[in-house]
């Protein structure tokens, strides 16, 4: 694995970190809104926060396991090696 720079690290980091409050306020706005949508779309709008809710689950473990992968130190960053040394998931579980 090529090294990376504390700022890139941060940079992905940063973006974890966002995302996951997008899923988590998505997911919340999709059920609290629920009850204004017309009966025909109701199911539709449970599934789409079920979704960001599965999204935001994914995200969250994805995100530890880069911050795990890597430790950083007054300006320098190394692997860990903790939980792997490729800080990598696939959707497809494979």
């Amino acid at each position: 694995m090529s090294e990376i720079t504390v700022g890139q690290f941060n940079l992905v980091y940063n973006a974890f970190s966002f995302t996951i409050a997008a899923m988590g306020a998505a997911t919340a706005f999709f059920w609290l809104n629920r009850s204004l949508v017309a009966p025909p779309y109701r199911m539709a709008v449970t599934l789409s926060g079920l979704v960001t809710a599965i999204a935001l689950y994914h995200y969250v473990r994805i995100f530890a396991s880069w911050d795990a992968a890597f430790q950083v130190r007054g300006g320098e960053i190394s692997l860990t090696g903790s939980p792997s040394t490729t800080p990598t998931a696939t959707w497809t579980g494979s």
